[in-house]
């Protein structure tokens, strides 16, 4: 039998690696308690101290966060046996104000939905009006009337809407911050996968965006740069190399690509491997 022959290798000694990131994955763990300690796994400090406009969204999102859930806990008024509890504290209308500010449900109405009290002085900033609250079911069948407004109607409820619009604006920022988060995710992993001969760890791979130059127009896209194992652990650049990535967002996810220098294995080692499989593919099938 002659001897099988080895195919050329590829011209340019280079790895190619790929990866995906769910987004929705990325701002869920934001939203979580381990948001910070996500960001500097993945992030070096040069990477973060570049995105902290980006990444500040993220602190401010969790204050809004705790101070509504906060103000929700204050707001919220217990149940006794005939009604709402008298011992409440709250400032929305706690049962310490005058008797003709309150107005407790009769047993007829006890069973259906919520009671809330209203506060005639009007609403106060970033707060519910209070009004009362109950099932279409309990309307039908009571006889005994709830507070009412006016001109008869039921009380309307007040929002602070500039505190709204302030959530929705962190939403959205939050939304951002997992968008560039999972970019810079899913370009690390792919960074790994195109290095196989070294263990690389997120801190080994650092991306950054080059100062905008006055000839260039539009966005500058990042550099990414693969760190030495010394490099990495003492923040230096000797022996680093670039990697060339490309990173796009399609969806609910991000996708990012590798390509990085092979300086380990040559092209003919890779033929030969090659070779010597494909030799011994049908002989072993044959067995």
């Amino acid at each position: 039998m002659p001897p099988m022959k080895t195919p050329k290798a590829f011209p340019l000694a280079l790895n190619i690696g790929t990866d995906i990131c769910s987004i929705s994955r990325i701002r869920k763990i934001l939203s979580g308690r381990h948001a910070q300690a996500f960001v500097r796994k993945i992030l070096r400090k040069e990477e973060r101290a570049q995105a902290a406009g980006i990444l500040g969204a993220v602190e401010e999102w969790h204050k809004l966060n705790s101070a509504r859930k906060k103000k929700a806990d204050q707001h919220t008024l217990p149940f006794g046996e005939n009604g709402i509890s008298k011992t409440s504290n709250s400032h929305m209308g706690a049962l310490g104000t005058p008797a003709k500010n309150t107005w407790e449900p009769s047993n007829g109405h006890r069973n259906y939905g919520i009671h809330v009290l209203e506060q005639h002085q009007g609403p106060v900033a970033g707060t519910w009006h209070h009004t009362s609250k109950y099932s279409a079911l309990d309307k039908e069948d009571s006889t005994d009337d709830g507070p009412e407004g006016e001109d008869g109607s039921e009380p309307e409820m007040y929002v602070d809407t500039r505190q709204e619009t302030e959530a929705q604006d962190l939403d959205t920022a939050l939304q951002r911050c997992a968008q560039f988060l999972a970019g810079r995710f899913a370009a690390k992993e792919a960074a790994m996968k195109a290095h196989h001969s070294r263990r690389l760890t997120y801190h080994s791979v650092c991306i950054l965006k080059s100062p905008a130059k006055e000839s260039e127009t539009g966005s500058t896209p990042p550099l990414a740069v693969v760190l030495s194992e010394q490099g990495a652990r003492y923040d230096d650049l000797e022996d680093a190399k670039e990697v060339k990535i490309s990173i796009s967002h399609d969806g609910g996810f991000a996708v990012a690509n590798c390509l990085a220098a092979n300086d380990v294995a040559s092209g003919v080692e890779r033929m030969d491997g090659f070779a010597e499989a494909f030799r011994f593919g049908p002989a072993m099938q044959k067995e």
